[in-house]
């Protein structure tokens, strides 16, 4: 009977654990408050949001992680993808791969790629950073502030990505691991536009 309770107990926090990287799907306004936002579950992988439908981004600012500061703003007429991560999340580490070639392939066609370290210490972020050769720009974000501003958009989960189109308007929302195909098709779509 002993060794039953210790294996629920086991397999109880083994489930916590594994969970701690995403939040409940479907769950309606998982970050809180409400607003313009209505990306419950997020958009198909490579799916684009309808121009008519989108919503306009928050005015997105903070400290990178070389204490540089970001503002949205000024990269006005780009299409920004903003991921948000953390070193400890293995789904994070999975896609950082393709966000970096991501960035070296379309830093040059006005579409730039921005971190957002959440959850997470700033010195783990960088040595996480440096040990794989992330390059592009993070936000350093660890009470996830930034995260708060997508009322409506559940990016309690880890990793999620944002893409953000030339006007400034929500395009594509992606709560889990995106992919370099997926992604790539994104990109290439609001390039078109």
């Amino acid at each position: 009977m002993r060794r039953r309770s210790w294996l629920v107990v086991l397999l109880t926090a083994l489930a916590v654990l594994l969970g701690g990287c995403t939040a409940s799907k479907g769950a309606p306004d998982a970050a809180g408050g409400g607003s313009e936002f209505r990306f419950v579950e997020g958009t198909p992988s490579g799916e684009v949001i309808p121009p008519d439908e989108r919503q306009q981004a928050p005015e997105v600012s903070g400290e990178l992680l070389d204490g540089a500061t970001y503002s949205l703003s000024d990269h006005d007429g780009k299409i920004v993808v903003m991921n948000f991560w953390a070193s400890w999340c293995a789904p994070c580490r999975v896609e950082a791969p393709d966000l970096q070639q991501i960035y070296q392939t379309y830093q040059s066609q006005d579409v730039e790629l921005l971190g957002v370290l959440v959850r997470d210490t700033r010195g783990q972020g960088e040595t996480y950073s440096q040990q794989v050769g992330l390059t592009y720009p993070s936000i350093y974000d660890p009470s996830t502030k930034v995260a708060l501003q997508f009322r409506g958009y559940p990016l309690a989960a880890i990793p999620s990505t944002i893409v953000i189109d030339k006007q400034g308007k929500v395009a594509a929302a992606y709560v889990s691991v995106v992919d370099l195909a997926s992604l790539t098709s994104t990109i290439e779509k609001l390039l078109d536009e």
